[in-house]
């Protein structure tokens, strides 16, 4: 869309927008302006900008379940929902057996190295990987 880029002309397009619930990331995709350009514009005009927590709060317009950052090791998704990834899984067990023997964080590690297992990345098994699978399955 192209129109003149005055911050009048940009606080009449995007107001309404805004006023309807719009994000500023939706009203940037759907006008190709930059969202500190709109939030600028709205803000000189004196319209009240919501906070991020009445943002995120908001229905979302997605219908669905959601896939939020990467999926957790052990897991993949079929059909938008978290489901057990069988060879993965078998090395999440193996990893919980260890620590309830009473292993380290970095016996575990050196134990899974030996055994020749990569992580799903393809790197060789640190520490800290496998405290955060520990710490993700105790909860």
């Amino acid at each position: 869309m192209f129109f003149p880029t005055t911050k009048d002309r940009i606080f009449e397009i995007c107001a309404p927008l805004y006023s309807q619930g719009m994000s500023f990331r939706e009203i940037a995709k759907q006008t190709d302006l930059p969202r500190t350009t709109i939030k600028a514009a709205l803000n000189a005009g004196g319209l009240p900008i919501r906070s991020a927590t009445e943002t995120n709060n908001k229905e979302s317009k997605c219908s669905g379940p959601m896939k939020a950052g990467a999926v957790p090791y052990g897991y993949a998704y079929l059909e938008g929902r978290p489901v057990k990834e069988p060879k993965e899984y078998k090395v999440v067990l193996q990893i919980q057996n260890l620590w309830q023997s009473g292993k380290g964080c970095s016996a575990i590690a050196s134990t899974l190295n030996d055994q020749k297992l990569l992580t799903r990345s393809g790197t060789r098994w640190a520490k800290g990987i496998v405290s955060r699978i520990i710490k993700r399955h105790e909860e």
